[in-house]
């Protein structure tokens, strides 16, 4: 048993050198809220200004985001990209590469709102980013991969907030991330098994092994089918591929 654990934490352990990224420095600006079809290529119509209410919604999730380095990431993604944020009742939250915009669902409050914004922001990176999958491009297997593990990055991160809010205090768990407990026990397990195997471990070792190890159970959480659309109830990766096979005709 303590062999499989050793073995486990070593896996995890060579994961996070391998994923090392550089880390952005991060301000404490509140970001300007963009127009809605910020960038109107067309030049037809000039760009949508959103309403008072809608510029306060934006200022209250601005302000949450702002306490949390995730949530400042997000808004500068939004600033450097000139994504539109515009608000709607009902019907759910989307990016919409068209038209460079982020759409959130009015109904929301601004705590489970900024965590959605966190989320969508995610689909935007990766399309400025040349990280989508293209669907005219690839096959079906890559393109259903590529879409999932685009969904999965965007849970992900998602969750990080929802964490960053819970350990400043805003216990926030319970509005928008069914998979954050999931992470948490798996999170909790990884660094309780690395300070037996491994005891004076420094504390920022610990941190990315548990992380690592919540990351790892969200991925099987999406790919065995446990998490499912909003829109057709269907496992991402059976829904992307429906996607592509109404595109590519098959």
């Amino acid at each position: 048993m303590q062999s499989k654990k050793r073995v486990s934490i070593i896996i995890i352990m060579a994961t996070i050198i391998l994923s090392v990224a550089c880390q952005r420095q991060q301000t404490n600006t509140v970001v300007p809220v963009p127009s809605a079809n910020a960038q109107n290529t067309a030049g037809e119509e000039s760009p949508e200004l959103l309403s008072d209410q809608d510029q306060e919604r934006f200022e209250g999730i601005s302000k949450v985001l702002n306490m949390i380095e995730s949530g400042k990431s997000a808004l500068q993604q939004i600033e450097a990209y000139q994504i539109g944020v515009r608000f709607e009742p009902g019907g759910g939250s989307r990016f919409f590469p068209s038209r460079n915009e982020i759409v959130l669902d009015s109904r929301f409050g601004k705590f489970t709102a900024a965590l959605i914004l966190v989320h969508e922001a995610t689909h935007a990176r990766y399309y400025h980013e040349g990280l989508a999958a293209d669907i005219k491009l690839l096959n079906r297997q890559a393109y259903t991969q590529m879409k999932t593990e685009e969904e999965m990055a965007a849970a992900i991160n998602s969750i990080a907030a929802t964490k960053e809010l819970w350990e400043s205090g805003l216990k926030v768990a319970n509005l928008h991330q069914a998979l954050y407990y999931p992470y948490q026990q798996a999170y909790g397990s990884a660094v309780r098994s690395a300070k037996s195997e491994y005891p004076g471990m420094d504390e920022i070792s610990l941190q990315n092994i548990g992380h690592a190890a919540g990351r790892e159970t969200v991925r099987w959480a999406f790919l065995n089918g446990q998490v499912v659309t909003s829109i057709t109830q269907q496992s991402y990766l059976e829904y992307w591929g429906s996607v592509w096979d109404q595109i590519n005709e098959v």
